[in-house]
């Protein structure tokens, strides 16, 4: 990844901008938007560069800096550093002995648990907590299970990652449902993929549920809660000696996995 460290901020739309300074107030660091040649194969045109001393948010060079799509993008990681720098949240790094399966499902976990944080925090910015394409991504996935299809044949070959890619897929949906305000329309599209998902898929709708259940036993708008949360999942997903648990703003807070020899 190539990088010019050359802040552009200022070029950002204008309500991006406050946001950026209010987020920076908030956890009383930097915030810097710096354009790479490169990003990592996620498709995303911004990304988070966590840093000790500053938070850095990464655009793909080429992007109009004044396009819904990566203002959207870059308030998305600038709530994602506001969560672990200003409000004391963390995150999950991958220890280097997992496999790549375990590695993908790391990043599931992580992006289903903070996403429905995340997405709520920008609507009550102001913010569409999702972009156009997602009811519509929904209607596909209904479509299919009705048909018979394999929907999420397309994201893995691998059985155990493509059922916790598919509770990833009815939890986002549930907890913007429960979390976000959704036309009544939306909610309707919302129902009805999830009764669908518990209809066709009825083992992995039973794995949904016990993460659901972490949700309605935790507040995932605090801190702990949101570790607790992670904490559980990990722990049903046979993954908790897989990450270290990462936090930024108290160090003394960040744990290892569990020794290998451990059996506790």
């Amino acid at each position: 990844m190539t990088v010019d460290e050359l802040d552009i901020r200022s070029e950002l739309p204008v309500k991006a901008i406050a946001y950026a300074g209010k987020v920076s107030r908030e956890a009383a660091i930097q915030v810097k938007v710096v354009q790479v040649t490169t990003l990592p194969p996620s498709g995303m045109p911004a990304v988070l560069q966590p840093r000790s001393a500053e938070i850095v948010i990464y655009v793909r060079q080429g992007l109009d800096l004044k396009s819904p799509v990566l203002e959207r993008a870059v308030v998305h990681e600038l709530t994602r550093s506001r969560l672990l720098y200003a409000r004391g949240y963390g995150l999950l790094e991958p220890t280097d002995s997992i496999n790549e399966s375990e590695k993908q499902s790391l990043i599931v976990l992580g992006t289903m648990v903070d996403d429905i944080i995340i997405n709520t925090i920008m609507q009550q910015e102001g913010y569409a907590p999702y972009d156009a394409i997602y009811m519509e991504e929904m209607a596909r996935e209904v479509r299919s299970a009705n048909a018979g299809k394999d929907h999420y044949a397309q994201f893995s070959f691998d059985p155990l990652f493509k059922m916790r890619f598919m509770i990833f897929r009815y939890i986002l949906a549930w907890g913007t449902q429960q979390y976000l305000i959704v036309t009544p329309h939306e909610s309707r599209r919302i129902t009805r993929f999830l009764q669908t998902f518990a209809k066709t898929y009825s083992e992995t709708w039973q794995a949904a549920l016990r993460v659901q259940n972490l949700f309605t036993t935790h507040d995932a708008f605090t801190a702990q809660g949101h570790k607790q949360i992670v904490e559980g999942i990990l722990a049903d997903w046979n993954l908790a000696r897989a990450a270290t648990w990462v936090n930024y703003v108290n160090p003394s807070l960040t744990a290892k996995p569990p020794d290998a020899h451990d059996k506790g």
